[in-house]
C-alpha cells in the first residue's frame, strides 16, 4: 500500500516524519515523500531511505508562487495517477500545502501531524479538510476549533536507545560521575544561546558541572576555545547524529524548544531549561516551551528579556538540587508518549481502511 508524505522545511517537520514512515513500513505501507525541489538537496535528505519524488513549488511569499502553481498542480496530479497512494501524511509548513489540496480533489484521504503546541498556519488551514489532526499537546485544541477530528497523540520520534549514563559520558570523554548539563541549539547551532552560555561560563565554573555543547559549525572552535581557557569539562562538538548518546549522559537539557527535540527529551525523562527561538513563526517555540513549563518537566527562558543571563544563572544554580532534578525527571517521563508512532499509524491505517471500503 503506497502512502505519501509530504514534509520539508527543517528538521522538526522531517523528523517525526521519518519516524512515523519507519512503523507504517512494519505495517506493510509503502511510504513515498513528497519534496519540493528548494529542499531537495537540504542535509536531512540524506536520512529519507525511502522513494522520493519533488515538485517546483515555492513558498506563498515567494514571487516565484504562482508561476510555478499549476505546474506542480500538474505534476502532483501525474504522480497520483501513477502510483495511487491509500493516503498522504502532512506535516505542515507551506510543502503540505498543494499535496494536500490534490489528495483531498481526488478523493485520496489525507491525515496532518502537528508538531507544536501553537498550530502553524498550514495546519490551521488543513485541519478543515482532513480526516484527521494529530496534536502533540492538549493546548493546541483550542487553537483549532474548527477542525473535523483531533487526536492528541504526542509527537512521533525516532528510536533512541537508552545507554548507561556513565559509560556514555566516558564515550564522549568527561568525567563519569560528575552532573552534566547539554546545550542544544538544533541541528544548525544557535549562536546567540551559544553565546549567552559563553558569556558566562566565569561564573558558571564555580558550578560543579561538566559540559556537551552542540554548536553547530559556525562556532565550533569558537566556543571549544572558550571551555578550554576557563579550564571546565566539555565536550564540544559542531553537530552530533547519534543523539542517543548525548541524551543517555545528560543531567539537564538546556536547548530550543523544537517539538521533536522537547519529545526526544521527554522519552529520556530530562528535566529542561528552554529558551525559545525568538523569531520563531506564531512564537511557537514559547507556546512549546510554556507547556513544559506548566507541567513542571521544565523551565521557560524568554532571551530577549534584559534579565535572560540572571535568570539562567539562576536556573543552572535551582538545578544541581539533585531532589529538583529527579522531581522534573519524573514529570517528564510522565509526559513522554513512547508510542506515539506506533498509535499514529494505528490511525492512519484505521482511516484509509475506512475510506477504501
Amino acid at each position: 500500500m503506497k502512502i505519501a508524505i509530504a514534509t520539508g522545511g527543517t528538521g522538526g517537520h522531517v523528523m517525526p516524519a521519518l519516524a512515523l514512515a519507519k512503523e507504517l513500513e512494519n505495517r506493510g505501507f509503502s511510504p513515498h515523500f513528497l519534496l519540493p525541489l528548494r529542499d531537495e538537496a537540504k542535509p536531512w535528505r540524506e536520512l529519507i531511505h525511502w522513494d522520493v519524488d519533488t515538485f517546483p513549488l515555492y513558498p506563498p511569499s515567494s514571487w516565484r508562487f504562482l508561476s510555478h502553481f499549476f505546474v506542480a498542480w500538474k505534476k502532483l496530479n501525474q504522480w497520483f495517477d501513477q502510483y495511487r497512494p491509500c493516503g498522504l501524511l502532512v506535516f505542515g509548513s507551506y510543502p503540505s500545502l498543494l499535496p494536500s489540496l490534490v489528495a483531498r480533489w481526488r478523493g485520496v484521504p489525507f491525515v496532518c501531524f502537528e508538531q507544536n503546541a501553537y498550530p502553524g498556519r498550514a495546519i490551521r488551514w488543513l485541519s478543515l479538510l482532513a480526516e484527521a489532526t494529530v496534536l502533540p499537546w492538549e493546548e493546541a485544541r483550542s487553537h483549532l476549533p474548527f477542525a473535523r477530528t483531533l487526536e492528541v497523540l504526542g509527537n512521533p520520534v525516532r528510536p533512541l536507545e537508552r545507554l548507561n549514563k556513565e559509560k556514555a559520558r566516558t564515550q564522549l570523554g568527561l568525567f563519569p560521575q560528575k552532573t552534566t548539563v547539554t546545550v542544544l541549539g538544533g541541528s544548525q547551532g544557535a549562536s546567540s544561546l551559544n553565546q549567552a552560555v559563553l558569556s558566562l561560563l566565569p561564573c558558571l565554573k564555580a558550578y560543579p558541572l561538566q559540559w556537551i555543547h552542540i554548536t553547530g559549525l559556525k562556532d565550533w572552535q569558537k566556543v571549544q576555545r572558550k571551555y578550554s581557557q576557563e579550564g571546565i569539562p566539555a565536550a564540544v562538538f559542531p553537530f552530533v547524529e547519534d543523539m542517543a548518546l548525548v541524551y543517555s549522559a545528560t543531567d539537564v537539557l538546556l536547548s530550543r524548544s523544537g517539538g521533536s527535540t522537547i519529545f526526544e527529551a521527554l522519552s529520556f525523562g530530562l528535566p529542561m531549561v528552554l529558551v525559545p527561538y525568538p523569531y520563531a513563526k506564531d512564537d511557537h517555540q514559547v507556546a512549546n516551551a510554556k507547556a513544559v513549563e506548566k507541567a513542571g518537566a521544565g523551565i521557560c527562558l524568554l532571551e530577549g528579556e534584559s534579565s535572560f543571563q540572571k535568570k539562567l544563572l539562576q536556573a543552572m544554580g535551582k538545578l544541581l538540587d539533585p531532589s529538583l532534578r529527579r522531581s522534573m525527571a519524573e514529570r517528564a517521563k510522565s509526559l513522554a508518549k513512547p508510542k506515539c508512532s506506533l498509535f499514529c499509524a494505528q490511525l492512519v491505517e484505521r482511516i484509509v481502511k475506512r475510506k477504501a471500503a
